[in-house]
């Protein structure tokens, strides 16, 4: 969400805050797949929709295109990072943070696939998301920039709390960057149990 690119300018130096801007300017690259599928995903789920027929199995196969397509993308960037950091002299300052290509590239997969699945139920005129999106993204909020401001909390918080977090180091960039990543998988949880629900539901009813 849009609260990682505060947290990291506001809490890590200004070199840190460049090098996961300059990182996730490629590691987005894989979103792209759903740019280009979201164009004709939504108004064919919603004409699916109106007609009654079963909008599912399209459904599942953009998710599956993205996830394995993007994933493919991921992996060829992330291996080329250090050669691609180090091809142009002014990007080679950033080379220390190419090793975060990986995780930053598979953030941005994951998060195409709920962008899908978000896409999908739009479509259907189903809206029951956005309380669990709104809980979620909010969580993550109040996660990351509790815990890089910690100190701020030092009336509400025991100081030994605070300072184990202190203490423990958390307020650096792979932390954060891997933290990120934490948030992007916890949707492809609440997927997989919309999946299980609506295969139970369909199931029929025994004799």
């Amino acid at each position: 969400g849009a609260a990682e690119y505060f947290v990291i300018r506001h809490r890590l130096p200004d070199v840190d805050s460049a090098g996961y801007y300059f990182v996730t300017r490629f590691a987005e690259i894989p979103s792209c797949l759903w740019t280009a599928v979201s164009v004709v995903f939504f108004p064919m789920i919603s004409e699916r929709h109106e007609t009654g027929a079963n909008a599912s199995a399209l459904l599942k196969q953009s998710m599956l295109f993205i996830l394995l397509g993007g994933g493919l993308i991921a992996l060829t960037i992330s291996l080329a990072a250090p050669y691609l950091f180090s091809a142009v002299p002014r990007w080679s300052l950033y080379l220390p943070y190419a090793s975060l290509m990986g995780v930053a590239s598979s953030t941005a997969v994951l998060r195409a696939v709920f962008s899908c699945f978000i896409t999908y139920e739009m479509a259907c005129r189903r809206f029951g998301f956005v309380l669990y999106a709104t809980v979620f993204y909010a969580l993550e909020t109040v996660v990351l920039y509790g815990v890089s401001g910690i100190a701020y909390f030092d009336d509400w918080i025991p100081a030994g709390v605070i300072a184990w977090i202190q203490g423990a180091n958390l307020v650096r960039l792979p932390v954060l960057v891997w933290a990120i990543f934490g948030f992007a998988v916890c949707p492809m949880l609440f997927l997989a149990l919309h999946a299980t629900k609506s295969r139970r539901s369909n199931e029929p009813a025994p004799a």
